[in-house]
């Protein structure tokens, strides 16, 4: 069983919700990294954050710097939400929420741009 099975069998808890909506923000950082590359290096997207625009054009900076570091972070912050309680690690569960949110209007906003792509493209 690997870590994330771990995390997503251990029921309808609290650290068990926060576990998923980790797990949920790791692989839709991935997915938005990848589309913001794909997007960027095409040019039919432009990077909105001034601080990424150096690293979504190039591949591997953006897997190390958008990807990686981030899902390192996230790892120690579940790591650290099992080992001590959920009620002492309030402020992180807060900041896990609105991430989980926040990436949710990204992929929206994704999915709506996608779809504009494609339909200029057929008509």
């Amino acid at each position: 069983m690997n870590l994330f099975e771990k995390y997503i069998n251990r029921g309808i808890t609290a650290n068990g919700n926060i576990n998923f909506k980790i797990f949920c923000i790791i692989i839709l950082n991935a997915i938005d990294g990848i589309l913001t590359y794909i997007g960027v290096s095409s040019g039919y997207a432009v990077e909105l954050n001034r601080i990424m625009i150096g690293v979504v054009s190039d591949f591997w900076k953006l897997v190390l710097v958008k990807i990686l570091t981030p899902t390192v972070l996230l790892i120690l912050i579940a790591y650290l939400m099992n080992k001590f309680s959920y009620k002492k690690m309030k402020l992180a569960s807060a900041f896990i929420n609105i991430c989980f949110g926040a990436y949710i209007v990204v992929m929206f906003i994704h999915m709506v741009c996608l779809g504009m792509l494609f339909y200029s493209r057929i008509a």
